[in-house]
């Protein structure tokens, strides 16, 4: 069996030291290890697999790009589109229990309208929510 040319460093999981390790080897066959793993234990997996863990550190969610797009898409009309999708409602449908035009939902989707509080009151009736989540700003 080959000897790993680069061994990276393994990712901390949590604060009683045990790590998780992604290893594989040269035919491809992948390796998950978890729990406290002693040096002598992580070089003979060096021996045969190459350590495809390359980051020693926690990541914060909230400052990664898939959780920016996530908020904006929930913050700014996302939210309402989708609360609206999974209540098989068309905008039209929702614009008659709102008493408004479905191009006035477009608009509240498509972040071209801001979220008044008079209509987040009614947003947060229609999906049984409560109003402070349909505005713009964090309460």
């Amino acid at each position: 069996m080959p000897v790993a040319e680069k061994a990276l460093p393994t990712i901390p999981k949590n604060h009683s030291g045990d790590l998780l390790i992604y290893a594989s080897d040269h035919r491809g066959h992948r390796l998950q290890m978890f729990g406290c793993i002693t040096p002598s234990i992580l070089n003979a997996l060096k021996k045969d697999y190459v350590i495809e863990s390359e980051d020693n550190s926690y990541i914060d969610v909230t400052k990664t790009g898939w959780y920016t797009k996530s908020q904006e898409r929930l913050h700014h009309g996302g939210l309402i589109r989708l609360l609206r999708s999974h209540n098989n409602m068309s905008q039209g449908a929702l614009g008659k229990r709102l008493e408004v035009t479905s191009k006035y939902i477009s608009d509240l989707e498509h972040g071209r309208r801001s979220v008044s509080l008079k209509m987040a009151r009614k947003l947060a009736e229609v999906f049984g929510r409560k109003p402070e989540r349909f505005l713009p700003i964090d309460l």
